[in-house]
């Protein structure tokens, strides 16, 4: 598994959110990470909104 690029990084005074592209045997892979300690969010996302 290789990173490629971060697609894009939101900062916030309370998480850094941030979205990267890596790629997998020839597949294209979104990995969302958060930056927040001691927290719990949740993230919801529809397909074809």
């Amino acid at each position: 598994m290789k990173k490629l690029n971060n697609l894009w990084q939101l900062n916030s005074k309370w998480l850094t959110l941030y979205c990267d592209l890596w790629q997998d045997n020839g597949k294209l892979l979104e990995y969302w990470r958060i930056n927040k300690p001691n927290s719990i969010i949740i993230i919801t996302t529809y397909k074809n909104c």
